[in-house]
């Protein structure tokens, strides 16, 4: 009986697969809109799932999203068509470029992030700048450079500043995405990590920032949360109008902006409050 009921189990599976992949490749829904498949990165999952609900609202359009690191992302668009892909750094567009997966004229900026020592509540280390990264002892966490945006950001810096080797020795976990970097922070498994200022805001009362001056790493150019219609959508203009809501509909920028992502290429931090 029990082998009766898997083989139910996965024949129900397989058409629940196969039902979604119509409905994407179709573009029908109950109302005869589209469905738009949309890569998102994680890094601004939380500001997505409130963007996402005001867009199908007010254009009947509907989204479904996938999210994950902007490496994991880009693998899952070479082998499952999209209409969207939103990575977390211009690092990994450019990849997509590159392999054709997206097509370049299309391509907006969203939010912009900034890189910042992140440490528990209370900074119990007394990390002070990038430097304390390196001194004996402290347990530092990046997120892995192959396929998180952030970590190779970091690793890059680090590098141009002449700490990476040093820093190196310290780091005791490379995280498979910014969520998992964060909550390394927020539960002092790691002294500190290099990762983006909106990351300090998913646990306000269990970490704190330590400004990296922007001197430091305004050579790489300011990272930012692109996004582009892929060279495969089903709906391109369906993938336009979600891309031009998210950048210019007042609504979605508040949301971006109330969740603490940059509409400016530089923080306050950076204009004028030490940050250098």
């Amino acid at each position: 009986m029990s082998s009766k009921l898997g083989l139910v189990a996965a024949a129900l599976a397989v058409a629940a697969v196969a039902a979604a992949v119509l409905l994407h490749g179709s573009g029908g829904g109950a109302t005869g809109k589209p469905v738009i498949r949309a890569y998102l990165g994680a890094a601004a999952e939380k500001a997505w799932r409130e963007i996402i609900p005001l867009f199908e609202e007010k254009t009947g359009i509907r989204v479904e999203p996938v999210y994950g690191s902007s490496g994991f992302l880009l693998a899952q668009l070479e082998r499952v068509c999209g209409d969207l892909y939103a990575p977390g750094s211009p690092y990994y567009m450019r990849l997509a470029e590159a392999k054709g997966l997206v097509d370049p004229g299309s391509v907006r900026v969203v939010a912009y992030l900034y890189p910042v020592i992140l440490v528990p509540r209370g900074n119990p280390a007394r990390i002070h700048g990038l430097e304390d990264l390196a001194r004996p002892g402290v347990r530092v966490g990046l997120g892995n450079p192959d396929t998180v945006a952030v970590g190779r950001y970091a690793v890059l810096m680090l590098k141009k500043l002449g700490l990476w080797s040093r820093v190196k020795r310290n780091v005791v976990v490379y995280a498979s995405n910014v969520a998992q970097l964060t909550s390394y922070v927020a539960t002092g498994a790691v002294d500190a990590a290099i990762t983006w200022h909106v990351n300090h805001y998913w646990y306000p009362n269990r970490t704190d920032i330590v400004w990296i001056p922007c001197r430091y790493w305004s050579s790489l150019g300011p990272s930012y949360m692109p996004i582009a219609v892929t060279t495969c959508s089903k709906h391109p203009e369906a993938a336009r109008k979600f891309i031009e809501f998210v950048t210019s509909d007042p609504e979605a920028r508040r949301i971006l902006a109330r969740y603490h992502y940059g509409l400016e290429k530089l923080p306050e931090e950076c204009r004028g409050h030490g940050g250098g």
